[in-house]
């Protein structure tokens, strides 16, 4: 979120992407980004309210790619990465003050919605 600010406070530029279309402005699609990661951090910790889960688990209430497919429904490699980006969601709501993360003597990382 912190490059994704600095990026914005860049001269707007047109994107000229390795694969995907050529977008007219840099700013545009910046601000896209920042909307969809609060909406992400809204949605985990939404997940949350429920009680402690795992970044596997709170991904498992999450849809994903731009069809919003059900995690169960992503092969094995998808599914490590989307609860990957799902734990970075968390790790950003525990600074925030929004989450707590805890670890049990397994090494097993759990989060909770804070207070």
């Amino acid at each position: 979120m912190a490059s994704l600010t600095k990026v914005r406070a860049l001269p707007d530029l047109r994107i000229l992407p390795a694969h995907g279309p050529v977008a007219p402005s840099s700013h545009a699609r910046v601000d896209a980004l920042l909307v969809h990661h609060e909406h992400r951090l809204e949605q985990c910790l939404a997940a949350l309210a429920g009680g402690p889960l795992t970044s596997a688990q709170v991904a498992g209430h999450l849809g994903w790619t731009r069809h919003e497919h059900p995690y169960d429904d992503l092969d094995p490699f998808s599914r490590g990465m989307a609860a990957m980006e799902t734990k970075a969601h968390l790790e950003l709501l525990v600074a925030r003050g929004q989450a707590t993360r805890s670890e049990d003597a397994d090494g097993v990382v759990t989060f909770a919605a804070a207070g």
